[in-house]
């Protein structure tokens, strides 16, 4: 099985049943799905969007395989973040992080949010309007 790892927007179109984004999952064949602990944590403080208490999103998300930080990982997002203070732009840990532990393990990420990655250079990015 071919890892992948889902970003936040993407784990909450399936925790909503989107079938456009399930099917192309689903499309993909042979892949096992993963999220980062954050994208697990932003899922988990937005639940009161969703009428759910933290638990009850919790149990849900439990279909995905979480993926600790660890030194390696943010080592690699704080030098993300820097770049990206040097190009300008505004610091977002959150999504340093993410691109951090995809690249460290080499897999791609699946994002409805493709510009938001672009200048994570060594990013492989998949986008559901490119599939």
């Amino acid at each position: 099985m071919r890892p992948i790892l889902l970003d936040t927007n993407i784990v909450i179109y399936i925790l909503k049943g989107d079938a456009t984004i399930i099917a192309m999952l689903e499309n993909l064949g042979n892949v096992s799905f993963s999220i980062s602990i954050i994208t697990w944590i932003e899922v988990l403080s937005g639940s009161f969007r969703q009428n759910k208490n933290i638990s009850e999103l919790a149990q849900d998300m439990e279909i995905f395989k979480r993926l600790p930080l660890d030194e390696t990982i943010g080592v690699k997002a704080a030098h993300f973040i820097q770049k990206r203070i040097k190009m300008g732009n505004k610091r977002n840990f959150n999504d340093a992080i993410i691109a951090a532990t995809a690249c460290n393990l080499n897999v791609p990420l699946i994002t409805n949010n493709p510009k938001g990655f672009r200048q994570f250079k060594e990013l492989k990015i998949i986008s559901p309007n490119k599939v």
